[in-house]
């Protein structure tokens, strides 16, 4: 291991790869390939053997949140794509250009980031509202200060022609679903207020109206699917229509359409199918649940740096999209904290927030403990009321800032972690606060102990590298002793390594990728198309062996990202379908492992054989047998010999012919299938992820 000290910055280079995105932060790395690793490494011809005892190798069972996932609103198309909601920018705001912050995350070149791209589907189209008949048939501009019904504004719209208004394409219909379309809407004039009952109408008001058409119509054909008339009235008034597609499934158009002239406040509208639960997806929802993750971390990410919670607790109606500040783009504020604690509560997740500290307080951080946390007649419990929202459970993790390293060196970082710890802790004692020293590196860590040590609950890296893992805890290990704390370690944004062990087939296809480059126009040589790949969750699944087999000293993991952010997820979302990633799969496969303990195990490869090809780990289970998780990333199938004390039950792979191999939502490259034991030895898929089970002794 090769360490090298850059001021503040301690960088500890693998054996087995280069670092992965050190520009930022020293503590991102990978473990998988060296860079003069070029020939065909496999272990075919050589008897693997593994060797499982049954002495526990670790002082805790698996940690309770190794198989977490994570949410970044305002990021990649991922709440949008993970909510039911199905118009863009349904507030009628202003277009926003994304920042330029999103092309060097991705890798991509802005001058060909879209369709064309190996990730993309219809999930990341933001199809703005058009005016009918272009400019000249439609004016639009906001009313600043006025008609503030979700925002401080809303949009004015007038239509100069006849059957003139606004239209949204590319919209998904289902013959299978109902849908229900929301307006709130007024039309410019005299406002009137209907008399209580007893008093007359006044007998000068005179009632604008002006007649709306809703018209759905297919996209390709123009076929009218759906049409209403709404009466929209010079008070500002929602209106509401449900419908069927009468069989129709396709892109449709929806148009707003004044038959005459009109002057139109528009304040909101909504999209919504029917099956949808409490705003989420109901298939984003269901593959969730299939997947079981432990915990999830919402909402960031950098964006959650510089957005304020209160924005996204306000009932729907009053929730306005904005300016996604760091991401760049519209940001939807689908989804608050109560919604997500809503879909944690459904697929049986822990939540994990992130508390904004670079653009934050200590007291709005107590106010948002309180109103997660806090009693109904508390401040914030109250408007937790008003907000119509039942506690079904307390917050008890919370992140302190998300790269911290962009304000405040470590040690300052620090102490203003002391400050917002204390006032959290007064609005509930019992949570549990979660460091960050990635930003920082290794050599940082003791010292930010000796200030905010007493205050820590977790230690967060995010380094992929086990004897680099193995250091921290080292560190973590002595503090504990020395102050009586029981402070575990965790990722709270996991990639896995993007580079491979072997050469592609395609030359232009790189073995290694360099996180460091320039935004890149070969769809070959970006991060986002190696994360949609077969190989990528197969390094993913080597990762998680290295996390698991620490034990529950190493508590918690949140793989980056849940859904879409243009590949790097366990699930895709398109408009017109939800469908598991690669990754996916394989984050699929070890939720179960939780509370077992790692065993001591060996696994002997070929001699030649120094990049892991073959990975392992052994569980003893619940019932005192014995689990065990093996990955091939060999071009050939590897025959593995077993010493296991216990008999083989069963076991199951997920493999592919091709590192390339990627799931579609019609299809997938990747099978799953049954694998056999014969003579105490397995025969393992070239590129698979494989599941034995063994009784107890």
């Amino acid at each position: 291991m090769d360490n090298t000290k850059s001021g503040r910055r301690t960088f500890i280079k693998s054996s087995a790869m280069g670092m992965l995105g050190t520009i930022a932060f020293p503590d991102f790395f990978g473990s998988y390939v060296n860079s003069d690793a070029k020939e065909n490494v496999n272990s075919a011809f050589f008897m693997n053997k593994l060797t499982v005892r049954k002495n526990r190798a670790t002082t805790l069972p698996v940690g309770r949140y190794v198989c977490g996932h994570f949410i970044e609103d305002g990021f990649g198309s991922q709440t949008e794509g993970m909510r039911a909601e199905m118009l863009y920018n349904r507030a009628f705001k202003e277009h926003y250009d994304l920042g330029e912050h999103i092309y060097g995350a991705i890798n991509i070149h802005k001058d060909v980031y879209g369709p064309s791209r190996a990730f993309w589907h219809s999930g990341y189209e933001c199809c703005e509202w058009k005016p009918i008949g272009g400019e000249d048939g439609a004016r639009m501009s906001r009313t600043i200060g006025n008609c503030s019904f979700m925002d401080n504004d809303s949009l004015r719209l007038i239509t100069t022609q006849d059957n003139g208004g606004l239209t949204q394409d590319r919209l998904w219909l289902d013959a299978s679903k109902t849908y229900t379309f929301q307006l709130m809407a007024m039309c410019e004039g005299v406002k009137y207020s209907a008399p209580i009952p007893g008093y007359p109408e006044p007998r000068s008001t005179r009632i604008p109206t002006v007649p709306l058409n809703i018209i759905f119509t297919d996209e390709v054909s123009g076929k009218v699917i759906h049409k209403e008339v709404f009466n929209i009235r010079s008070v500002v008034e929602p209106h509401e229509l449900k419908f069927n597609t009468s069989g129709f499934t396709g892109w449709a158009r929806l148009s707003l359409v004044t038959e005459k002239p009109a002057h139109l406040i528009l304040a909101w509208s909504s999209l919504r199918p029917n099956d949808h639960i409490d705003g989420w997806r109901l298939d984003v929802v269901n593959h969730l649940k299939s997947l079981k993750p432990s915990v999830i971390r919402f909402p960031g990410g950098c964006f959650a740096s510089f957005f304020d919670w209160r924005e996204g607790v306000k009932p729907r109606e009053s929730r306005s999209p904005k300016y996604s500040y760091y991401w760049g783009g519209l940001h939807a504020n689908e989804a608050g904290l109560d919604d997500y604690l809503n879909l944690c509560d459904m697929i049986g997740a822990e939540p994990q927030v992130l508390v904004r500290m670079m653009a934050g307080s200590p007291f709005e951080a107590y106010e948002m403990v309180q109103y997660l946390n806090g009693a109904d007649d508390t401040h914030m419990g109250q408007l937790r009321k008003l907000n119509g929202v039942i506690r079904k459970r307390k917050v008890k993790l919370f992140e302190m800032e998300n790269e911290a390293g962009r304000k405040w060196p470590p040690l300052q970082y620090a102490e203003e972690f002391v400050k917002f710890a204390v006032a959290m802790r007064e609005a509930d004692p019992d949570i549990q606060l979660m460091l960050e020293v990635y930003s920082y590196g290794l050599y940082w860590l003791d010292q930010m102990l000796e200030i905010a040590g007493k205050h820590v609950n977790y230690v967060i890296t995010r380094s992929l590298d086990k004897e680099r893992l193995i250091m921290y805890l080292d560190i973590i290990r002595k503090y504990n002793k020395a102050k009586g704390t029981d402070i575990k370690l965790s990722n709270s944004e996991w990639l896995p390594n993007a580079n491979w062990v072997r050469p592609f087939d395609d030359p232009e296809y790189p073995q290694e990728f360099n996180w460091n480059v320039a935004p890149q126009m070969d769809d070959r040589k970006n991060s986002r198309t190696r994360m949609i790949r077969w190989f990528y969750a197969l390094n993913a699944a080597t990762t998680m062996i290295d996390f698991i087999s620490l034990g529950g000293e190493f508590e918690l993991a949140n793989f980056n990202n849940c859904c879409n952010t243009w590949g790097g997820n366990v699930i895709e979302a398109s408009k017109e379908a939800a469908w598991i990633s690669p990754a996916g799969l394989v984050m699929g496969f070890f939720p179960g492992c939780e509370g077992l303990w790692p065993l001591e195990s060996s696994l002997e490869q070929a001699p030649d054989d120094k990049y892991k090809i073959i990975s392992s780990v052994a569980l003893e289970t619940k019932d005192g047998g014995t689990r065990v998780y093996l990955v091939n990333r060999s071009d050939k199938d590897a025959t593995v010999s077993f010493d296991v004390q216990g008999r083989f039950i069963s076991g199951e792979c997920l493999k592919a012919d091709d590192p390339l191999a990627r799931t579609r939502p019609d299809g997938s490259d990747i099978s799953r299938m049954a694998v056999a034991a014969a003579n105490n030895t397995v025969t393992l898929p070239k590129y698979s992820l494989t599941k034995l089970e063994f009784t107890a002794v």
